[in-house]
């Protein structure tokens, strides 16, 4: 998504991407510095929609918000997006 929507396919572009463990969450955070998305202005799927009427794409931010636990936005200096995933891990 990063590549399509943020850069646009520019092939000179940079994303970052870190992935954290602990005993009890996965986290990963990307960084780029592409177009810049507020979230909030990203509608929520209706999936009954999709079925009736497929299409390719869309699920995205849906996805994300579905299996993550987590997901934040923040806008870092220097107009960086940073987008944090965590999902939650069963403790044994």
């Amino acid at each position: 998504n990063i590549i399509k929507h943020a850069y646009q396919y520019a092939p000179d572009k940079e994303i970052n991407i870190e992935v954290r463990t602990t005993d009890s969450s996965f986290e990963v955070i990307i960084q780029h510095s592409g177009i810049l998305l507020d979230p909030k202005n990203i509608k929520t799927t209706d999936l009954h929609d999709y079925i009736v009427h497929p299409r390719r794409g869309g699920l995205g931010m849906h996805l994300m918000r579905l299996l993550m636990d987590k997901v934040e936005y923040k806008i870092l200096p220097e107009n960086i997006c940073e987008v944090h995933l965590v999902k939650k891990m069963a403790t044994q």
